[in-house]
C-alpha cells in the first residue's frame, strides 16, 4: 500500500519488518527482502543513489538482525552493493567539485562493512559450555555440605570459558 502511494520510506520500513519476521512457514521474509531489493534497483535506475543506498542498508540491517550463525548471502550481496554505491556516490561528488573521502574505494568500503560480523557458532558454543560448567559447579557447591575444590574449579573454569567466549564477541 505504501509503495502504491509512493511513500518509499514507509514501504522500506514495512519491507524490513517483513524481512525480519520469524515465521518458518510463511513467505513474508522473502517478500520483504525482494521488495527492498526492488526499491534499491528501481531507485538506482532512476538516479536516486541515496535511496538505493538506504535500501541496501536496510537489507543488511535485516540480515544482521535475523542471522545467528553463519553468513547470510543477502547480507554479503548488500555489502557488495553498498561498497559499489558508496564509491559511486563519492565519485559523483568528487566530479561535482567535492573532495573524495578517504574511504572512497570499493575495496576499503567492503573491508569496513565486513568487520561487523555476527559471532561464529564456535563463540556461541564456548559461551554455552562455560555456562553449563558454571551451573554444574554452582549446583555442586550448593548441594555439598562442605566446600569441595572440584566443584569450585568447575565453576571457575566455566566462568573462564564464558569470559573467553565473550572476549571473542
Amino acid at each position: 500500500a505504501a509503495l502504491a502511494r509512493g511513500d518509499l520510506d514507509a514501504a522500506m520500513t514495512a519491507a524490513r519488518v517483513a524481512a525480519e519476521a520469524r515465521c518458518p512457514t510463511c513467505d513474508a521474509p522473502e517478500r520483504g527482502y525482494a521488495l527492498l531489493a526492488r526499491i534499491a534497483r528501481d531507485a538506482e535506475a532512476k538516479g536516486d543513489d541515496a535511496r538505493a543506498f538506504a535500501a541496501f542498508v536496510t537489507i543488511r540491517a535485516a540480515a544482521l538482525a535475523t542471522t545467528t550463525i553463519g553468513a547470510d548471502p543477502r547480507r554479503t550481496e548488500a555489502e557488495r552493493e553498498l561498497a559499489r554505491l558508496g564509491h559511486k556516490i563519492d565519485a559523483t561528488a568528487a566530479l561535482a567539485g567535492g573532495a573524495p573521502s578517504a574511504a572512497a574505494t570499493e575495496e576499503r568500503l567492503q573491508r569496513t562493512l565486513a568487520t561487523t560480523g555476527v559471532p561464529s557458532g564456535a563463540t556461541f558454543l564456548l559461551v554455552a559450555i562455560g555456562a553449563v560448567m558454571f551451573a554444574l559447579g554452582a549446583v555442586g557447591l550448593a548441594r555439598a555440605p562442605a566446600l569441595r575444590a572440584t566443584d569450585a574449579l568447575v565453576a571457575l573454569g566455566g566462568v573462564a570459558v564464558a569470559a573467553l567466549a565473550l572476549a571473542l564477541f
